[in-house]
């Protein structure tokens, strides 16, 4: 079936080898069978209770993916931090900070979208928020709220730093970042806290939102918003993500109302995690990660 893409983002390896070993998945059957639709048809109410009822990923999301892929980028330990750094093959003086889903580093096709996107001309540093203790299981269960409330921003901001220090130690002027579920969080969180903005960060891309962890800490994901700074906003829900990511939702509003410029990219086909764990063996998934992926990079090199 990859024959018969006529374009793809991601390297024919990178999906070979990602694709190929999707351990865990969710039917699409099953899935349309259990919310009475396929994601383009999901009910708002259950939208909106997706946002009540998980502290982070929410309801039907995709599981963890486990993959053979090779990086191609390079990871080092920082003061007790693991770095990825991903170059392209030309120097770039731009760079982009990836921020992680809650399985981290490792999880998933994180390093290969970092590898990806920077075989498109970028810088991208990654790192792992939770040290050694990324979510372990395969889906979020009732243990999460006691697990995600063991990374505080401040505690994640440390770390965040470091990587936007590297990149900068290796030459970037110019920033962006872009964050997969509970990254996006830690990225608004960052975008709102005074001991960033000396990184001047000039977009952000958020796949598959999931600034309602916010709820963990006692806060609502509204607030979080309207707390951001920075020039232009690019946010891609999922079809079972809540509607305050879409148009007219009240985190679209915020961030209009504290001056960022906000473009919406719905992927109501898609379920929250396809970026990152999607299974490429569907055509349509396929497709969709590269198309958010040409997205962001298009962002990233304005």
């Amino acid at each position: 079936t990859m024959q018969r893409t006529a374009r793809v983002f991601l390297s024919k390896r990178t999906f070979a080898s990602c694709a190929s070993r999707q351990i865990v998945s969710i039917p699409r059957q099953a899935f349309q069978s259990r919310f009475l639709g396929t994601p383009a048809h999901f009910p708002s109410s259950l939208r909106s209770f997706a946002t009540m009822s998980s502290p982070c990923c929410p309801p039907g999301s995709l599981p963890a993916l486990k993959t053979d892929y090779t990086p191609t980028g390079a990871q080092s330990e920082l003061d007790g931090t693991s770095l990825y750094v991903s170059k392209p093959e030309q120097a770039s003086d731009v760079a982009v900070i990836a921020i992680p889903d809650i399985w981290g580093l490792q999880g998933g096709r994180h390093k290969a979208v970092c590898d990806s996107l920077a075989s498109a001309g970028v810088n991208v540093v990654s790192f792992e928020p939770f040290g050694n203790d990324p979510w372990s299981k395969d889906e979020v269960t009732d243990e999460f709220g006691a697990w995600a409330a063991k990374t505080p921003f401040e505690k994640a901001a440390v770390k965040l730093h470091q990587a936007f220090d590297l990149a900068k130690q290796q030459g970037a002027t110019k920033f962006h970042v872009i964050g997969f579920c509970w990254g996006v969080w830690a990225a608004f969180k960052a975008l709102g806290d005074a001991s960033f903005s000396a990184y001047n960060v000039q977009s952000l891309v958020g796949c598959h939102p999931s600034v309602q962890l916010e709820g963990v800490f006692g806060g609502d994901p509204v607030t979080v918003a309207g707390a951001v700074k920075v020039p232009t906003v690019h946010l891609m829900p999922a079809g079972n993500d809540p509607d305050m990511y879409r148009e007219g939702g009240d985190v679209v509003k915020a961030l209009r109302d504290a001056g960022s410029n906000v473009t919406i990219t719905d992927f109501p086909e898609q379920v929250h995690g396809w970026v990152p764990r999607g299974d490429l063996a569907n055509e349509t998934t396929r497709a969709e990660v590269d198309k958010a992926l040409q997205l962001a990079i298009a962002q990233f090199k304005a």
